[in-house]
């Protein structure tokens, strides 16, 4: 069953002249992508994306369209990116042959920004090493309690780039890890009733599953904001799928979502759906929702310039080695070419 998270627009007109231009300017693009939002939604999503008064409105956004205050620190956990792809003239394979791990979280001076980083390892299945996962859900806690002045009592985790037969690893590996972070965080920081309770959300880009509407004779994509979670979903998980974003060619490709741990106290997936959603109405430089909720979307975006920066210093440089000589020093390169021991490491940049 197809459901659409929207009402119909309706005007105002009591809104300062400054106010009703950006109005009309965010209305007027909806129309263009084919969405149809109500008189909140452009009231909330046009004043934070043309400038007026950011965070508040951001804030606004994020109370009525989700039940966001039920998490406090947002991870997205990318799939590993292999770069052993083509050769560089003073490199060998094995210096190209690398894995990155990639993340996003809103660790940033404000709740609602998110910020990243990525972090090389040795090329293995897809799965993050547990010493590297451990240390870096220890920064992203300092990052969180250094803005915050607290620690966060829930963590969803949103996990993308995995397989279904990866399902148990990431419960009982990657899962397992960030909770013996927080753990050892606690122990250190003589913290009591804590470590955070934990969500686990898989979103899968890549699947098969396409979505259309039909009317006699035309078939045309589904509108934007549309969830999919009933009817064609497997009853045996918490499963949806949402095509967020307005196709401006070719077929609306849905991102599947599928809740494996549910420690913070979702009611249903209705409210997981909405969060997504007011994730993907998340990126700054766009009016329009984005195919992927933002932390997704940005941690794409670091695994493409840990590759480029990796390839870049392989050009003018030789890649250092480990003592034996058989691989790429991989710690070495991330402590040369990653944020978090630089001062940017906070920054969105």
């Amino acid at each position: 069953m197809l459901r659409h998270h929207t009402r119909g627009t309706q005007g105002h007109n009591t809104i300062i002249s400054f106010f009703s231009n950006c109005l009309k300017l965010f209305s007027d693009g909806c129309k263009l992508s084919g969405i149809s939002v109500g008189k909140w939604i452009i009231e909330d999503i046009s004043a934070y994306k043309l400038g007026v008064d950011y965070f508040e409105t951001l804030k606004r956004l994020f109370t009525k369209f989700s039940n966001k205050d039920k998490t406090d620190l947002i991870i997205l956990i990318d799939d590993l990116a292999n770069n052993s792809h083509g050769m560089l003239k003073n490199t060998t394979f094995s210096d190209l042959s690398h894995f990155i791990f990639y993340f996003s979280f809103n660790g940033a001076s404000h709740k609602e920004a998110f910020v990243g980083d990525f972090h090389y390892q040795y090329p293995k299945k897809e799965q993050v090493e547990s010493d590297i996962l451990k240390r870096r859900m220890k920064w992203m806690i300092e990052q969180f309690v250094a803005y915050r002045i607290k620690y966060p009592l829930t963590i969803l985790i949103i996990r993308d780039g995995v397989s279904e037969g990866q399902y148990q690893m990431i419960l009982n590996e990657e899962l397992n890890a960030m909770r013996t972070a927080c753990q050892e965080v606690a122990n250190q920081q003589n913290l009591k009733n804590w470590p955070p309770k934990f969500a686990v959300v898989i979103a899968t880009k890549r699947n098969s599953a396409r979505f259309f509407n039909r009317l006699d004779s035309n078939i045309s994509n589904v509108k934007p904001l549309t969830v999919i979670d009933r009817d064609i979903t497997r009853v045996n998980i918490n499963e949806a799928y949402i095509v967020s974003a307005n196709a401006f060619q070719g077929t609306a490709q849905a991102v599947c979502y599928q809740l494996l741990r549910n420690e913070i106290g979702f009611k249903d997936m209705d409210e997981v759906e909405a969060l997504l959603l007011a994730l993907s109405s998340h990126h700054q430089i766009c009016k329009i929702p984005i195919s992927l909720p933002e932390p997704v979307y940005q941690a794409d975006k670091w695994s493409k310039r840990g590759n480029e920066m990796w390839k870049e210093y392989g050009r003018i440089r030789d890649i250092p080695k480990t003592k034996n000589q058989t691989c790429a020093d991989f710690e070495l390169m991330t402590e040369n070419l990653a944020y978090w021991h630089s001062p940017t490491g906070p920054s969105r940049i």
